[in-house]
């Protein structure tokens, strides 16, 4: 995996990135863009150099919060603009998936909230992303409006139309899975 032009991850062992060119920049509009490790192959690099391989597992939470048919997105615009995920981040050592949930939740959002059940595992390299039903108290407000964007999305309309990084897209494929058993 590699991050490329468009802040994407891609697996150029898929077929249809064998050939370095970058479906998501395309369809993003930047054109055929190439994806990061056709970039090192290209000036002479190694692709999937030791400490990629050695990598060690990123764990991530993140919230699903629901209200009145939509649910809670961030665009973090500095990192990976264009791209909408669930609000959360990072386990801290020591800490439980709960914890660091409702810790994230109030360092970005400003908001507290009640962990619910889990909706879903995804995976993205060495990220594995756990995502829980929270419901949040409070208004949302985010500490830092030049690079979070905070949106809420109507799950029957929107959310099936959004770029979502790879490991949130599981989590988006569960509440759609549980729309269209309502």
């Amino acid at each position: 995996f590699s991050p490329c032009l468009a802040g994407a991850r891609c697996d150029l062992s898929r077929p249809a990135l064998r050939s370095g060119i970058c479906k998501v920049s395309q369809w993003r509009g930047l054109g055929a863009g190439r994806t990061g490790a056709a970039l090192r192959m290209m000036a002479g690099g190694e692709e999937g150099s030791e400490g990629e391989k050695a990598a060690a597992k990123v764990r991530i939470v993140a919230a699903v919060c629901e209200r009145d048919g939509k649910v809670l997105m961030v665009e973090r615009t500095r990192r990976s603009r264009g791209f909408w995920e669930f609000p959360g981040g990072k386990i801290e050592e020591g800490e439980t998936d709960e914890a660091a949930l409702i810790r994230e939740l109030g360092e970005e959002l400003s908001v507290t909230g009640t962990v619910g059940e889990k909706v879903a595992v995804g995976r993205d390299g060495p990220v594995e992303l756990t995502s829980y039903s929270v419901e949040i108290e409070g208004e949302v407000k985010p500490h830092d409006s030049d690079s979070l964007a905070v949106r809420w999305v109507d799950m029957e309309e929107e959310l099936w139309k959004l770029a979502v990084p790879p490991a949130d897209a599981e989590t988006t494929r569960a509440l759609l899975k549980k729309l269209s058993k309502a």
